[in-house]
């Protein structure tokens, strides 16, 4: 044993971690805990990056993306095109999706 590990072990060497180290995490609820430590904004980036890959076009596939762009892209000419719903219109559309 080297003289550091020999003193850290009879109590004379303390040693205190950078605060950049983070310790790792494996399992879910010592994840949560150190989320719930997180300063707001960073809570709240870690949830839209999160969201992001759950959810966002990193989550499709390639066909499901490329489907997705061209029927937004025509959603676009149609609007620019002057054949776009009023928000009235597309209020009454959305009751009689939802049956209300």
């Amino acid at each position: 044993m080297t003289t550091w590990q020999d003193a850290m072990q009879r109590g004379h060497l303390h040693y205190s971690m950078p605060r950049c180290y983070a310790p790792s995490m494996s399992t879910v609820p010592e994840i949560e805990s150190a989320i719930a430590r997180l300063p707001e904004a960073e809570r709240d980036a870690l949830e839209a990056r999160l969201l992001s890959r759950r959810f966002g076009l990193e989550a499709l596939d390639v066909e499901e993306r490329t489907a997705l762009l061209a029927s937004l892209d025509e959603a676009e000419r149609e609007i620019d095109d002057g054949h776009g719903l009023s928000a009235d219109d597309l209020r009454r559309s959305v009751r009689g999706w939802t049956g209300r």
